[in-house]
């Protein structure tokens, strides 16, 4: 990332080819809180928006309980918060909604004192978390709780006799009949009638309930999965992913169950990986219609189910091998994404297309949505390569710093919208974030609006003006914490022509996504339509208006360093008005079109140091080798960059340049702190390079210098030992929080 020192300023310059945006818009998004961990999203006819997950236990950091919150049609305000479980540990699966807004809800709980309705009990309790049965299965029950639309329960009851069990999956019959399914250990009651597969395996289960929830209208066990439909006609369908092979096929059935494993460490050790199966049977769960597997030569995995009008029936999920797409095979990264559709004999695909993975859905006039994660998913088979950042999904688009990179952002959830018919994807929306996976989604009660679900390990996603956000859950124990992420794509909406469209906002010291902001931090914003065409660079460090373009900040206008039609450098005012929750609306005007793009949070200080993304030159004689997915800090030694041909000594002098100090440095956060080899490095000056970034000089300990040339991490920090960004965001190299290795040469 090449850097330019202009008018005594340090400004980045990244021009880029950037296609146009997405047609979808993003009017909502949010980061809901660090600590709860959705798995489920619903919404009711009112528009009306129901999260289902867990939180981590306030007592035990080994434990969770199961949560389930509504929010308001816009998104702006809760209905409800409501906490399920005991003494143990507890989790919901699934959610789903009836016409009168009254959610169900069912999951695993591992509490003996799971709360339960009076009478409302039809197995009986697990026997605690310390428990489990003879075969190492955790001794859970599944667990069915119905809310009214205020939140209150109207039943909570256990399910699947004595043995252990848990839900994965709920739906509603036509017919107002509940139906839940999951897994189940062998001695799982069936009532006369029912399919029965009984094994002396773990197996799937499917059992529906009357309206009220008091009798159980059939239970069957050896069918059932994590997803479930009905049609019109109160057919029963379900998909899941399983490592039996008897698992029942009917004739004619698409594809039989063969063996497939998953490997590591070159192929030389494995283990049994799981085949993708859908099945439907009758409303009264004694006769399979159809069932079959669908699967390639690898692990298959199934994270939704939809079912159309006509019968034909939507799956998504991953696949860790080949995969019978439709479309040619995009080969990488090894684990992939697929959307498929099967005609309503359950016998013939009608195409299968690499994407999705993140739930299925469908809207009022069968339009088919899918949600997924952009990212380089883990790879169990170690091929040289094999861990470069993959692709966009189809029919995405976006500029090259805003796209993962395995560094600052390692992936990124998106919304699809597919022509039911050919199959094509219509449009894919992006959510710009660094670390964010999707869970799950769900359409809106407005034509072609779908909210999106998942989880984040950092707090930078896009916060929409007027969202809102749940306290933090406090674990038992300190450490990063799975967040939860909630926003809604508008595939209706067309901007028009000249409006301001952002990619993402970036630190413009080191590219990392921006989080919290500190005041006079200078600002990297990408899109399109941003200014114009040509780019314009400021001469002064007080321009608030430059090539037509302003940036304001809750209205006050922050100072522009450079601006095209592609990207805005700009810095946070130094005194920005802040609105009660201690947060700036970001907006951008150009050309007479203004949109309002972020709200960020603002903070006194969000130090980061200027670095790039360029590999470690280890080409020196004697210079280790370094993966080249790190951060090589901006040094300058008399001058000129510190290399690996321009190694450093005992005493010399290096200087570098960091961003997001909050203007002025207080006398309390004067403290900047170099560790070079593990070695505090003395610090001889710190100066305002210009109103916005600070320049640190500091000198090389003896005893980092080793006895020959070579290269040695450098760290930072500022205050009271605050790590000055970038901070990982959760790669296969840098746990979250932590900094990212950045490097010096030395020589002795």
């Amino acid at each position: 990332m090449p850097a330019l020192f202009k008018y005594g300023r340090l400004v980045f310059l990244l021009l880029l080819s950037i296609g146009p945006l997405t047609s979808a818009a993003l009017p909502y998004s949010t980061f809901l809180s660090a600590g709860f961990q959705p798995a489920a999203i619903a919404t009711d006819s009112a528009g009306n928006i129901y999260l289902a997950g867990s939180a981590p236990s306030a007592t035990n950091s080994l434990q969770t309980t199961a949560v389930v919150v509504k929010l308001n049609p816009k998104g702006t305000a809760y209905v409800y918060q409501r906490v399920l479980g005991g003494s143990g540990s507890d989790s919901a699966s699934a959610i789903a909604v009836d016409s009168a807004g009254n959610a169900y809800i069912t999951g695993s709980a591992g509490s003996p004192d799971f709360p339960v309705s009076p009478g409302g009990q039809l197995a009986t309790p697990p026997a605690g978390p310390a428990t489990s049965t003879s075969g190492g299965v955790p001794d859970t029950r599944t667990f069915l709780v119905k809310l009214n639309p205020q939140g209150d329960v109207l039943l909570s009851e256990f399910l699947g006799g004595s043995v252990a069990n848990l839900g994965q999956a709920v739906a509603l019959a036509p017919n107002g009949n509940i139906l839940v399914s999951g897994t189940a250990s062998p001695g799982f009651p069936v009532t006369s009638g029912a399919y029965n597969g009984s094994a002396s395996s773990i197996r799937p289960y499917l059992l529906a309930l009357d309206p009220t929830g008091a009798t159980v209208k059939f239970s069957s066990f050896g069918i059932g999965g994590s997803s479930l439909a009905t049609d019109a006609a109160g057919n029963i369908y379900m998909s899941g992913a399983t490592v039996l092979l008897d698992y029942p096929t009917t004739p004619g059935a698409y594809q039989t169950f063969q063996p497939v494993f998953i490997c590591y460490g070159l192929c030389q050790l494995g283990f049994v990986a799981t085949n993708q199966y859908f099945t439907k049977v009758d409303p009264t769960g004694s006769k399979l219609l159809y069932s079959t597997a669908l699967g390639g030569a690898g692990q298959t995995t199934n994270s939704g189910l939809a079912v159309d009008a006509g019968g034909n029936v939507y799956l998504t999920g991953l696949t860790y091998a080949s995969y019978p797409y439709t479309v040619p095979d995009p080969g990488t990264p090894q684990i992939r994404p697929f959307l498929t559709k099967i005609d309503p004999t359950g016998q013939k695909m009608l195409y299968s297309i690499p994407i999705g993975g993140a739930g299925v859905a469908l809207d009022a006039g069968g339009n088919p949505y899918v949600g997924g994660s952009y990212n380089n998913a883990t790879t169990y088979s170690i091929v040289p390569g094999s861990l470069a950042p993959p692709g966009l999904p189809l029919g995405a688009t976006a500029p090259p710093i805003c796209q993962v990179n395995n560094i600052t952002t390692v992936s990124q959830a998106y919304v699809s919208r597919i022509d039911a018919a050919s199959g094509n994807v219509v449009t894919t929306m992006l959510v710009d974030s660094s670390n964010l996976s999707a869970i799950g989604i769900a359409v809106g009660v407005a034509a072609q609006t779908v909210w999106l679900t998942g989880t984040s390990t950092v707090d930078d996603v896009p916060i929409t003006p007027g969202a809102v956000t749940l306290p933090t859950i406090t674990p038992a124990t300190p450490g990063p914490l799975l967040g939860a992420y909630l926003g809604m794509a508008d595939f209706s909406a067309t901007p028009a022509a000249g409006t301001p469209q952002l990619s993402c906002l970036l630190d413009a010291g080191n590219a990392s996504r921006l989080g919290p902001v500190a005041p006079n931090q200078i600002l990297s914003l990408f899109g399109t339509n941003l200014g114009p065409a040509q780019g314009v660079a400021a001469s002064n460090d007080t321009t608030i208006s430059l090539g037509g373009v302003t940036v304001t900040f809750n209205g006050t206008p922050g100072a522009l360093l450079y601006v095209s039609s592609t990207q805005i450098n700009v810095a946070v005012p130094f005194n920005p008005p802040v609105n009660d929750s201690f947060a700036l609306a970001m907006q951008i005007n150009s050309a007479n079109s203004s949109s309002a793009v972020r709200q960020l949070p603002l903070a006194a200080a969000v130090p980061g140091i200027f670095a790039t993304l360029s590999a470690i030159d280890a080409g020196c004689t004697g210079a280790a080798p370094v993966s080249p997915d790190v951060y090589v800090p901006f040094l300058l030694q008399n001058g000129a960059p510190n290399s690996c041909s321009n190694p450093a000594t005992a005493g010399t002098v290096l200087s570098m340049f960091l961003n997001g100090l909050g203007g002025q440095i207080p006398e309390s956060q004067t403290a900047v702190v170099p560790m070079v080899n593990g070695w505090p490095a003395e610090v001889v000056g710190v100066v305002a390079n210009n109103s916005f970034v600070w320049r640190v000089d500091f000198k090389i300990p003896a005893e980092a210098i080793g006895t020959e040339n070579e290269v040695v991490g450098l760290q930072v920090f500022v205050g009271q030992f605050q790590p000055v960004t970038p901070l990982g965001v959760g790669s296969r190299d840098t746990p979250p929080g932590s900094t990212y290795p950045m490097y010096i040469w030395l020589t002795p």
